[in-house]
């Protein structure tokens, strides 16, 4: 099957109920009997939300899109920073950092064992 890219450029202007109705949409790849296939990427955004709360992280901010904002001990930011691709979204206080994690089309499933791993 050719991908599906869906690009939510925007995204983050639409307000909270549509930008809730999407992610789940996306997330639970149905809403009544409209179903998405499984190439659709921004899926993936809802897997990697359920790692950091597998394992335990605090949220920065509770987001519905394919960017998870997450509070990391410095120590850890340390230790996976040459790992994965992360961006420093600001310091939280003065021994943890947020740090900003994204999904995008390219987005697979290895990568998220692989975050899943190293977290």
């Amino acid at each position: 099957k050719t991908p599906v890219i869906i690009l939510f450029d925007d995204f983050h202007l639409c307000d909270r109920v549509m930008q809730k109705y999407m992610f789940q949409l996306l997330t639970y790849k149905g809403l009544n009997d409209y179903r998405l296939d499984d190439n659709v990427a921004i899926i993936l955004a809802g897997k990697m939300k359920e790692i950091f709360v597998e394992k335990g992280y605090s949220f920065f901010i509770e987001s519905p899109t394919n960017q998870q904002f997450i509070i990391l001990d410095n120590k850890k930011l340390e230790e996976i920073s040459s790992k994965v691709n992360i961006s420093i979204w600001e310091k939280y206080d003065n021994t943890h950092t947020v740090v900003r994690f994204a999904t995008s089309w390219s987005t697979t499933e290895e990568d998220l064992e692989y975050l899943k791993g190293i977290l």
